[in-house]
């Protein structure tokens, strides 16, 4: 099952403001005593209108149908 884990922006060489949301693919762990645990997988990130975006290094996106790099903001 997928959720939404966080939203933050990124900011391009260009100063444009692009907001990433990361969503996490839980899979189901569930055991006699928890039978609905999940553990958390694979996060997948977007920009807030759906393009891809690809995690390069801690802080650092790309967004993917434009080509270009981004990086992680605090504003």
């Amino acid at each position: 099952m997928k959720k939404m884990t966080d939203e933050f922006f990124v900011i391009t060489d260009d100063g444009e403001r692009i907001k990433v949301v990361e969503y996490t693919n839980f899979i189901d762990a569930g055991t006699f005593e928890n039978p609905k645990a999940t553990v958390p997988g694979l996060k997948e990130y977007r920009t807030s209108d759906g393009k891809a975006v690809n995690f390069l290094e801690e802080g650092i996106y790309r967004i993917v149908p434009l080509n270009i790099n981004a990086r992680k903001t605090s504003i």
